[in-house]
């Protein structure tokens, strides 16, 4: 693994802790979904350090580059979390539905309780 990928690794897993401790403290990011993007950035300071790992991993799965190795877990991590976030939207959406329900069945039970009170005055 070339000097040059190591060290852009290392600076992008950098980034990306620095990223996602400064939107916990701003209340932007939950810790639940934080730790994802904590356990990837140290994940590519770990192969960062120790490209041994890299190339160990290629000679296992039979890809020629550990920069290859890199991009490709790299890409489909991502492809996981998308997934993931697909799933947290279409399960909030779902619920949003139900409470859009709730409080228009709340506001027509107003609406009638007010004019049963209006008709009995």
């Amino acid at each position: 693994m070339s000097r040059f990928l190591r060290v852009e690794m290392i600076i992008l897993a950098l980034l990306v802790m620095m990223m996602v401790f400064r939107s916990i403290n701003r209340g932007r990011l939950r810790v639940r979904f934080s730790l994802l993007w904590l356990l990837i950035s140290v994940g590519l300071l770990v192969v960062a350090v120790f490209p041994g790992i890299a190339v160990w991993l290629c000679k296992i799965t039979r890809i020629q580059t550990a920069s290859n190795l890199i991009y490709l877990l790299g890409i489909l991590t991502l492809l996981v979390i998308v997934f993931r976030q697909t799933e947290i939207i279409s399960q909030n959406t779902e619920k949003i539905n139900q409470l859009i329900e709730e409080i228009s069945l709340a506001k027509k039970r107003l609406e009638v309780h007010d004019s049963s009170e209006k008709k009995n005055k």
